[in-house]
């Protein structure tokens, strides 16, 4: 087998590639060598990813495209220059490859069809040069990446920072009011925080278009709960926050996304978090319509009862509402405008 340095923990490597066939390969290879491969066949998913999470290094191949423009590769190492990039390739000419890489810095090329042996070399020589400079923060606890894509949603205009601890206030509330364990309510919070990670998977230029959109453009923003599991995937801390980021828009009469499930198939934490995010929703103006009053906004949730919303939770929303420490958190401010918020084409 193909020899690596020893370390204590598996290195995290980011595989990248639009061809399914070629990334189960690689990722199968590099863990066979004793790499950490987390997956995407997503560049735009990839790019979030590496923004958020800490690698060791990136196998991506060369031509893999962004929604907004330019190759991965050259962003990649643009977001993350810390991080190195191994390319794999199928171009056979290097003048070819030189041209497309320009000034763009990678730590080696691999041309297809590669060898076990010197892709692991590749990787091996690229960690071990950035673990020499040990300046990632590898393993984050979950608050620490929470509060990452907490940044990075308010940077990218997906959400408002004060919306998002609001919802998360809110869902704290709501999940003790459940009886859920102190370690459920805390992946409640957490899954608050973070329920729209994966709209940074679709293309900015999708997310800050105004009025309406095409139906390509609505099967990439409904993708947004696979997206973000998949942002998120093999992070053990953070394994019941994706039920919510996963599940949000499921429906208690089945016809949500992006599985359909329907009643109690529905995660309890996912079930809590969809009456929430509603409430708020509705209770805030919009630059579509006006907030609605809290009376309002309950008999609305009553009318929707059995069928977006678990009743029992709609229950439970409406006592809590009662409370100071409800109330408290009551925002008058205007939602920030958001592509889901576009009337013509309501994801719910």
């Amino acid at each position: 087998m193909f020899g690596r340095a020893d370390y204590s923990k598996n290195p995290n490597v980011l595989v990248v590639d639009d061809e399914g066939p070629v990334l189960r390969a690689m990722a199968r290879d590099l863990r066979i060598l004793g790499y950490h491969a987390v997956t995407s066949s997503s560049s735009d998913v990839a790019l979030a990813m590496l923004r958020m999470r800490g690698f060791d290094a990136v196998v991506a191949d060369l031509n893999l495209p962004l929604g907004d423009g330019g190759l991965f590769v050259e962003h990649a190492v643009r977001s993350r220059p810390g991080v190195p990039v191994v390319v794999v390739t199928g171009e056979a000419r290097s003048r070819e490859v030189s041209q497309k890489l320009g000034c763009v810095p990678v730590e080696a090329i691999v041309h297809k069809p590669y060898r076990r042996a010197v892709l692991g070399g590749a990787v091996e020589a690229a960690v071990t040069r950035e673990r020499t400079g040990e300046h990632l923060l590898r393993d984050p606890s979950s608050r620490t990446l929470a509060e990452r894509v907490v940044s990075e949603l308010k940077l990218s205009g997906c959400e408002d920072e004060h919306t998002l601890r609001r919802l998360c206030h809110w869902t704290q509330l709501l999940a003790s009011e459940a009886g859920l364990r102190d370690e459920a309510i805390e992946q409640c919070a957490l899954g608050a925080l973070m329920h729209d990670v994966g709209m940074l998977g679709v293309p900015r230029s999708i997310r800050e278009k105004r009025g309406p959109v095409g139906e390509l453009a609505w099967t990439q923003i409904r993708s947004h709960p696979s997206y973000g599991r998949e942002l998120l995937a093999s992070i053990p801390s953070v394994l019941g926050a994706t039920d919510i980021i996963y599940c949000h828009h499921e429906r208690w009469d089945g016809k949500g996304y992006p599985r359909g499930l329907a009643g109690e198939e529905i995660p309890i934490e996912a079930r809590i978090f969809a009456v929430v995010d509603a409430f708020d929703a509705m209770t805030r103006a919009t630059p579509y319509r006006e907030a609605m009053s809290v009376s309002a906004t309950i008999d609305e949730l009553k009318e929707q009862k059995e069928r977006s919303y678990d009743p029992e939770v709609v229950d439970m929303l409406i006592r809590c509402t009662e409370q100071d420490d409800w109330l408290d958190y009551q925002d008058t401010e205007p939602r920030q405008p958001s592509i889901k918020d576009e009337p013509e084409q309501a994801l719910h």
